[in-house]
């Protein structure tokens, strides 16, 4: 058994600069899935890829801006990764859509919930690809957050 004063502390999400942009994007994530769902519902028959259509639009000028403005070889990284990009865009644009679907016919909460269990995805895959071996805590949160969902849905 590990010694305790080895083991991080609940205070360290708070006290590392890099933790605490991590709290402040899952909070901004919350508010997105509000209003994305508002939007969602703000359109003819809830038509939720023309709101993620709008959305990725929007992003996609402001995000162009800043690579521009910050990133001198940019041209030059995206054609030497334009095959990897393009499979990420797809995958993200179909996990996108799906989530979408999702906020336009079930509530939030479980929407979201059953979102956040790409952890257990991402831990199996990262072990099986990069050799990533995650700790035993690490697969007792993921059965948690299990759990969590499933009393999402019977609550």
């Amino acid at each position: 058994m590990p010694d305790p004063s080895s083991l991080p502390s609940a205070r360290l999400l708070f006290e590392e600069p890099v933790s605490r942009l991590f709290l402040l994007s899952s909070f901004l994530t919350a508010i997105a899935s509000v209003f994305d769902k508002t939007a969602i519902l703000g359109t003819v028959n809830g038509d939720a890829a023309l709101v993620l259509l709008a959305e990725n639009l929007i992003m996609s000028i402001l995000l162009a801006g800043f690579v521009v403005q910050t990133k001198k070889d940019w041209k030059g990284q995206f054609v030497a990764h334009w095959q990897w990009l393009l499979g990420a865009g797809l995958i993200y644009a179909s996990m996108s859509f799906l989530v979408f679907k999702g906020f336009a016919e079930a509530p939030i909460a479980l929407v979201s919930g059953v979102k956040q269990l790409q952890v257990l995805f991402v831990l199996l895959l990262s072990w099986l690809i990069f050799g990533d071996k995650p700790a035993r805590s690490m697969w007792l949160a993921t059965a948690l957050m299990m759990i969590g969902v499933v009393l999402v849905k019977v609550g």
